[in-house]
């Protein structure tokens, strides 16, 4: 990743290179720029207007399975601008997939669970989901991981669940399991 400073001395995130889109079942290259927190597709770097346009804070980004493409696997970045919408760019190795999977989530401004915890052992399990032993990363803290399938809940339980998070947010109690964190994909 390349960085500069901008004219206000603030350093702006700079990210570059080749990728391709899918149009139409064809694979178009494209070169792909992330200047501060947007995306910028152009046909070249030496292209004054861009085709493609994106916003990139409060989306989401992940990897998948590499494609083939004229006997070269491309390996897909998939960025999740709204619930109905995303945008794939593929690229040539795992390499610069797992590099621009960075990039978009630092600018996006997300976290993910596996970039504080490290799964350990499962410690139970119940009708909506486990509960695991995770290791902060940092501290070396141990901690239970409550990790609940929604898509095995109807609309109401959902609510229930909400609800259930936003009490123990505020519940501080010395006999009450603390709730520290949560993550939701």
């Amino acid at each position: 990743m390349r960085q500069f400073s901008s004219s206000n001395q603030e350093t702006e995130v700079y990210f570059d290179g080749w990728c391709f889109l899918r149009t139409n079942d064809a694979f178009k290259k494209f070169w792909c720029c992330v200047k501060g927190n947007e995306l910028y597709c152009k046909k070249s770097p030496d292209e004054p207007t861009a085709e493609v346009l994106h916003s990139l804070p409060n989306t989401f980004v992940s990897g998948g399975e590499p494609c083939l493409h004229e006997d070269q696997q491309l390996y897909p970045v998939k960025i999740f601008l709204c619930k109905t919408r995303s945008r794939v760019l593929y690229f040539e190795s795992a390499e610069l997939q797992n590099q621009w999977i960075e990039v978009v989530k630092m600018v996006a401004g997300i976290r993910t669970f596996e970039d504080f915890y490290e799964m350990n052992d499962q410690l139970g399990k119940g009708a909506y989901g486990t509960v695991n032993l995770a290791t902060h990363r940092v501290s070396g803290l141990q901690v239970a991981v409550k990790i609940v399938n929604k898509a095995k809940m109807n609309p109401t339980e959902v609510t229930q669940h909400q609800r259930e998070l936003e009490i123990l947010k505020v519940c501080q109690h010395p006999n009450l399991v603390r709730l520290i964190d949560f993550f939701e994909t």
